[in-house]
């Protein structure tokens, strides 16, 4: 869970991107010296995934500055409240307790505000991390012991972010590489494969025994 967001009326970036882009009634977007196509819902959706991109390569402060500026140009309100029934709200405590006490699943961290990691100062990193952890471990009533990187890839953390792993007993922490979990790779660097919702079953079979894998590599 990325805390921050859990029982209130914000969202993550990406979500508030998403929502200004479906509901936009521009046909294009010109942003940042560079125009993009927004006559359908698959050149919207390319949009998307390309306007993150370049998003990402900026400090969390700036990527979420540019944010506004996009959603602004696109006509929607980049501080609007997320109200209940919305796609985009988060958890609510209550809704994490319920589904907590189940124990058919387990919560872990994602930091408190999903920002990428490698885009903060290292007291900012700890902050994200450890406050994450208390959070979770404070809304579930149980001792948090997983973690997943915001965005995930190698670029996006680095060791001293594992040592606060370490320090606060996480046993599990997942990236978005690619590829199979074998002995070489650390239980708080562990690999996995994306899974969207254009993923068929066969693709998902193949994924998950490798096959794509071993075939690309």
């Amino acid at each position: 869970m990325a805390t921050d967001f859990i029982g209130s009326n914000n969202t993550v970036w990406f979500c508030r991107l998403n929502e200004a882009l479906s509901k936009t009634s521009l046909s294009n977007l010109e942003w940042d010296g560079t125009t993009y196509d927004l006559s359908t819902q698959r050149s919207r959706t390319e949009a998307h995934a390309a306007i993150q991109e370049r998003l990402k390569t900026n400090q969390h402060s700036q990527l979420l500055a540019k944010v506004y500026q996009v959603i602004q140009i696109l006509g929607g309100h980049p501080e609007k409240p997320i109200h209940a029934g919305s796609p985009y709200r988060m958890l609510g405590a209550t809704e994490v307790q319920e589904m907590a006490a189940y124990g058919l699943m387990d919560f872990g961290a994602h930091t408190c505000s999903h920002a990428i990691l490698s885009g903060l100062s290292k007291s900012e990193r700890e902050r994200e991390i450890t406050e994450s952890i208390a959070s979770v471990e404070r809304l579930t009533g149980l001792p948090c012991t997983l973690f997943a990187f915001p965005n995930g890839r190698l670029c996006d953390f680095g060791a001293s972010d594992v040592e606060v792993l370490e320090k606060n007993n996480i046993s599990v922490a997942v990236t978005t590489v690619n590829g199979p979990n074998n002995g070489a790779v650390s239980p708080l660097g562990m690999h996995r494969y994306g899974v969207g919702s254009d993923t068929s079953m066969a693709l998902f079979k193949f994924m998950i025994h490798h096959a794509l894998w071993l075939l690309r590599n």
